[in-house]
């Protein structure tokens, strides 16, 4: 009877600590595809500013707030 109940203690053991290493790889998946993200949208607003855009049209063609556009046109 302990045997068996030690028995399911490690394979609950086992089960839990490979969700856990399935959500922490999908969290570095998601934080990489976040990150790519950030980046091409930040290159976009920068070529659009460039090209003389406002603030509210970037902010209309990339589709994100005024906020955002300011934080990244004030780095």
């Amino acid at each position: 009877m302990l045997k068996s109940s030690e028995e399911m203690g490690v394979k609950y053991m086992q089960a839990w600590e490979e969700r856990l290493q399935v959500l922490e790889e999908g969290r570095s998946v998601g934080l990489e595809e976040g990150l790519e993200k950030g980046i091409k949208l930040t290159k976009e607003v920068l070529k659009l500013s460039a090209k003389g855009r406002s603030e509210s049209e970037i902010s209309e063609l990339c589709d994100i707030s005024l906020e955002q556009v300011r934080k990244i046109l004030d780095t």
